[in-house]
């Protein structure tokens, strides 16, 4: 019995001295443990929220400039002052009333041309013209030179215009001189025309009066639309 104490005393410390050791080890714990802290997940991406798009007003459109006339004027209708060159051939009749009385056959080559002298659509002009004059029976040549004044001016208008002309004629062995003032209308987009006319001429001391009527067409203007020329 006396032996068997010792071993239990010995077996006694020893069991105390594991649970000191025990009890100085301090105790580790979830709750001691560093928290790792995980990002939250990214929040998905809000719709792009649509943005107001505020437009300028647009500048109003200035209408194109029109077609440049010959002086670079135009007016609100886009057309400068008018010109063109023109050849009329007539054919007509001629009574003379007065002096020998006689009717006969005529004919005339007209050189001249047709100028506006303002813009705009209708226009005031001028009609220049220098011919020939062909009259028989009686085989009478007379030469002619005038400027007359226009309304219309244009193949889109009909043109009225009133020609003074000088008139000489040599046709008789002396120079005689008189005057021709006729009425013109050109019609059919100018292409042709119609002239009615009174002639005085002094010739060999008699003064000869003729009422002349004739129709003509303008080959100059025909010759243009041809060969392709547009702005007439």
């Amino acid at each position: 019995m006396p032996s068997m104490r010792p071993a239990f005393l010995r077996a006694r410390l020893l069991a105390c001295s594991i649970a000191a050791a025990s009890l100085s080890i301090p105790a580790t714990t979830a709750a001691d443990e560093p928290v790792k802290k995980v990002a939250a997940p990214d929040a998905p991406d809000a719709p792009d929220t649509p943005k107001l798009i505020v437009l300028s007003d647009p500048e109003p459109l200035s209408p194109g400039p029109g077609p440049p006339g010959p002086s670079g004027l135009t007016w609100y209708t886009g057309r400068g002052p008018y010109k063109r060159p023109a050849l009329r051939i007539a054919t007509g009749i001629s009574v003379r009333v007065s002096g020998d009385p006689s009717a006969a056959y005529t004919m005339d080559f007209m050189l001249g041309g047709h100028f506006g002298l303002h813009p705009g659509k209708q226009q005031l002009g001028l009609i220049p013209e220098v011919g020939y004059t062909w009259r028989t029976p009686g085989r009478e040549h007379q030469l002619t030179a005038g400027l007359g004044l226009a309304w219309g001016m244009g193949m889109s208008y009909h043109t009225v215009a009133l020609i003074p002309r000088l008139v000489i004629d040599p046709s008789q062995g002396e120079l005689a001189f008189g005057m021709r003032t006729g009425l013109l209308w050109c019609f059919r987009e100018n292409g042709f025309a119609a002239e009615i006319a009174h002639q005085y001429e002094k010739r060999m001391g008699m003064a000869l009066n003729d009422i002349r009527a004739t129709v003509s067409i303008d080959v100059m203007l025909l010759a243009l639309v041809v060969v392709g020329v547009k702005k007439l």
